[in-house]
């Protein structure tokens, strides 16, 4: 797995070469965004019946987690 850097690709992982200034380089939300994207192209196969129960559950979860990294960052980074 890899994500974009200023340098380029690099492995998630590996030991990065400058300071993390943003919440988008941490990793936990890098792997959170990839989690919240596979949820979503899982839950487009599930029957119409769950669409407003489990398919909805499901989604807003994989959301806050991205959202909720986010918001932490944001109240204990200061610049």
């Amino acid at each position: 797995m890899t994500t974009r850097t200023g340098e380029g690709l690099r492995e998630l992982g590996a030991p990065r070469s400058g300071p993390i200034t943003d919440f988008t380089d941490l990793e936990c939300w890098q792997l959170a965004r990839k989690l919240r994207h596979e949820v979503y192209r899982i839950t487009r196969t599930f029957p119409k019946s769950e669409e407003f129960n489990l398919v909805k559950q499901l989604r807003a979860a994989s959301v806050s987690a991205t959202s909720n990294i986010a918001e932490g960052f944001g109240r204990y980074h200061f610049s």
